[in-house]
């Protein structure tokens, strides 16, 4: 919206100059491949509550992951059931939610769920205020 991204319950108040984006986009392949590590840090928490996965960096197209934890064995089977829990949240249909929240609060959320690098990053940025994504339940 006047060559700024918005999400999509962004109200508009006055005339503004709309251009929608898709995966074709620069920025709308970023916002989509975020979703896509946001569904798997969900996957991850769901069939493996005590584990953290670290997405590491770009390769061939993909994402290298790696488990905190290096007793956890990554296998075909973990690797199979991550892929279809993802397709059953998708097939869900739930809703990414966002959340404002003051940053003192969010700072403790991440703390207690181990994200510390998130953790650190909010208390070095000064806001008031962060923006803090969930998943709906259902």
């Amino acid at each position: 919206m006047n060559n700024k991204i918005r999400s999509l319950n962004y109200e508009v108040y006055h005339n503004k100059v709309i251009t929608f984006i898709d995966i074709t986009d620069t920025s709308g392949y970023a916002i989509y491949e975020r979703s896509l590590n946001f569904l798997l840090y969900k996957a991850v928490k769901d069939l493996y509550p005590t584990e953290d996965i670290i997405i590491k960096h770009s390769i061939s197209g993909g994402k290298y992951c790696e488990f905190e934890n290096p007793e956890f064995k990554v296998s075909k089977d973990v690797v199979t059931r991550l892929l279809q829990h993802m397709k059953e949240l998708v097939a869900a249909d739930l809703p990414f939610v966002r959340e404002e929240l003051p940053t003192e609060e969010a700072v403790a959320l991440y703390r207690r769920e181990g994200l510390f690098d998130k953790e650190k990053l909010l208390k070095n940025r000064h806001l008031f205020y962060t923006s803090v994504y969930g998943i709906e339940h259902t």
